[in-house]
């Protein structure tokens, strides 16, 4: 979707809040990309594709799994709370929800963090923030 929108977007995919047109229509914002902090994105080839992890998360999410269907909603929240850190302008906050973000992900991919160069990255991140940075991946598992 981000794709169609060209730039900065607040995505709601809450199915109670959608307007039935045969299909789910959600509610999309667009925000103003100048309202973000300083972004800094680091990208490596050989860890851009983990199309089985997405897919693996929505059949624990789809038999219910607790752990999956909470992070799901807590995912949600912290969009939500996002949204209004960027319109706010307050980059701290962002930065501890992405951090927040970051750390649910990992605890639903049951990742460790020295296990993968990925993790081992955003510790990095963190151990070097400066005030108000986060660090948090592009790529669908965080």
């Amino acid at each position: 979707m981000i794709q169609v929108y060209e730039g900065l977007a607040f995505m709601d995919f809450d199915r109670r809040a959608s307007a039935s047109c045969g299909l789910p229509c959600y509610h999309y914002e667009r925000l103003d990309p100048a309202l973000l902090p300083p972004v800094y994105v680091a990208y490596h080839v050989s860890m851009a594709s983990h199309r089985d992890l997405p897919s693996a998360i929505r059949d624990r999410f789809n038999r219910g799994e607790a752990l999956v269907v909470d992070a799901m909603s807590h995912f949600a929240a912290l969009a939500a709370e996002g949204r209004d850190a960027i319109v706010a302008g307050d980059h701290d906050r962002l930065s501890a929800l992405i951090n927040e973000n970051f750390d649910t992900r990992r605890r639903i991919y049951n990742l460790a963090p020295c296990k993968s160069r990925r993790w081992r990255r955003r510790a990095t991140a963190r151990q070097r923030e400066v005030r108000g940075s986060a660090a948090r991946s592009s790529a669908p598992i965080g």
